[in-house]
């Protein structure tokens, strides 16, 4: 009976000596894959609009013919056109901080009346109406913002952020009428304003959110809503300046690039 079992017993050791470098052998030709970290670096490219500022009204006041020229001017307050560029850094867990720099230009007419003073007699002004077309307002603003992430599922990205912005605004500003006269000049008509760009460079503040539908790990399609705010003063004329805000609520959606 010895024999038989000393035979069971070095059978056994073979078999468990095979088995372990077997397992080894298939350990090595499939090492277990490497799981892929989210994204730390994400570029948005996106277009877009910046609803309407308020509207805003301005009188001048400044001598012509030894008397008082009066101009009041409304200003439009038409949507423009918004392009925005942002690269945002998760710095910390869902922690992060964005730059953004967004351009937005639009156009309209403005509302001019004016009393003109006579050129012969006192206390007898002319007043005309009209309105000027092509008043230009452009603004660039650079957003900064402290971010956080929130993913509600593997394919959707949602940032909330908020910080300082600074903003550069560049508005088409009424100096002036020019009218269309004629002796004895008792009468006089509109002919256009005289314009001028006025610009200021002002502090604000943005807050926002963007939600990006990720289609494959590092390209996706997102939008933004973004609120920014600050108040401008543009020099008009020497000693008159105009006070004027700049941003808005502003809406786009675009692409974006995580690496």
């Amino acid at each position: 009976m010895a024999a038989p079992n000393a035979l069971m017993a070095a059978c056994l050791a073979g078999a468990l000596g095979i088995a372990s470098p077997a397992q080894g052998q298939t350990g090595a030709r499939r090492p277990a894959p490497r799981r892929l970290g989210e994204p730390r670096v994400t570029l948005s490219i996106s277009g877009g609009a910046q609803a309407p500022a308020d509207r805003v009204a301005d009188q001048i006041t400044f001598e012509r013919n030894v008397e008082t020229e009066t101009i009041d001017v409304k200003y439009p307050n038409t949507p423009g056109v918004l392009v925005d560029v942002g690269v945002s850094v998760r710095v910390w867990k869902q922690l992060g901080i964005g730059v953004d720099v967004a351009h937005v230009a639009g156009d309209g007419t403005a509302d001019v009346t004016a009393s003109v003073p006579h050129p012969f007699f006192f206390t007898q002004p002319r007043t005309v109406t009209g309105t000027q077309g092509g008043i230009a307002r452009e603004e660039t603003g650079i957003h900064v913002q402290l971010q956080y992430l929130i993913q509600p599922s593997p394919r959707i990205r949602v940032v909330v952020g908020g910080g300082p912005s600074r903003i550069q605004l560049t508005q088409d500003v009424v100096t002036d009428v020019n009218v269309n006269e004629a002796y004895p000049y008792d009468t006089a008509e509109f002919r256009d304003a005289a314009i001028k760009q006025a610009t200021a460079s002002v502090n604000g503040f943005n807050a926002g959110v963007d939600v990006t539908w990720k289609l494959t790990r590092n390209v996706g399609f997102g939008g933004f809503v973004r609120y920014t705010r600050a108040n401008a003063d543009l020099d008009v004329r020497t000693g008159h300046t105009l006070t004027m805000k700049a941003g808005g609520a502003q809406g786009a959606a675009g692409v974006r690039f995580a690496f």
